[in-house]
């Protein structure tokens, strides 16, 4: 998430109920900030990459945009704040239990404040959680979890969800640290791994599209065809020309590039 200025906060919704028999919310996500505060029982929630149970006097903030999900045993008992933010905050879900001056907060928000002082609670609620991290440090994590994977065909949902962030904030936010769009470089970097291998490795191509995760050779040629411009026939024949590709010794085992032997 970026900044986005520090308009006010306007609380849209408060609700409160005690359950009388278990029940639960389907995965869902919304436009708008919430805050749920566990006020009796446990109840689980999910929200991004974060699974929970929540106990009495613990909170989840969940940002806009983000998929969460509530189950509640009979006897639970929530207090919950739907409400719209234009400043900063974190962009992903937040458990709210440990930080220092929670649960005054809580009990506060619990103790349904006057309408005019809830804003101002919900403002500190935000304060708590935190920034988000900085868009070098979210740059960094993904070049991590690809680097964890190379050959591996990561798409930008699959990025966002390991990240707890949704697709949106997290190509927006990718976006403004690197320069460009997540999908890209994803793609990029993945067409990089397969020119190291077709280049370095004497695997057959249909080998090499079974262990990067494409349907076939084909669908590995079409791939890097279109982000590299190079068919992977002419970089194969071009390292082999040069000399970088492994040479077999008797019985087809490797000994390292044209010309060496492994010792």
């Amino acid at each position: 998430m970026s900044a986005r200025g520090q308009g006010p906060l306007r609380l849209l919704i408060a609700d409160a109920a005690t359950l009388a028999r278990a029940a639960g919310t389907g995965l869902h996500r919304h436009g708008y900030w919430q805050l749920d505060h566990c006020a009796a029982g446990r109840f689980a929630a999910s929200a991004g990459a974060a699974a929970l149970t929540l106990a009495p006097g613990q909170g989840l903030l969940i940002p806009p945009g983000v998929d969460h999900r509530f189950t509640y045993p009979a006897g639970a008992r929530y207090v919950s704040w739907k409400f719209t933010w234009d400043g900063d905050g974190p962009d992903a879900a937040v458990a709210l239990d440990a930080q220092p001056g929670w649960s005054g907060l809580a009990a506060a928000l619990a103790a349904a404040p006057p309408a005019a002082a809830v804003p101002h609670l919900l403002a500190a609620a935000l304060a708590l959680a935190g920034p988000p991290p900085a868009a070098q440090g979210l740059a960094a994590a993904v070049a991590a979890l690809v680097e964890s994977r190379p050959g591996h065909a990561w798409s930008v949902a699959a990025v966002a969800r390991h990240l707890g962030l949704s697709p949106g904030h997290a190509s927006a936010r990718f976006r403004a640290a690197a320069g460009t769009a997540l999908k890209r470089w994803l793609d990029q970097r993945r067409a990089e791994h397969l020119g190291r291998l077709l280049a370095g490795s004497d695997l057959g191509i249909a080998d090499l599209a079974v262990r990067c995760g494409f349907a076939d050779q084909f669908a590995l040629s079409r791939f890097f065809h279109r982000v590299t411009g190079e068919r992977p026939s002419r970089l194969r024949s071009a390292a082999q020309r040069a000399g970088t590709m492994p040479a077999k010794a008797p019985g087809g085992i490797s000994t390292g590039p044209a010309g060496s032997r492994r010792r």
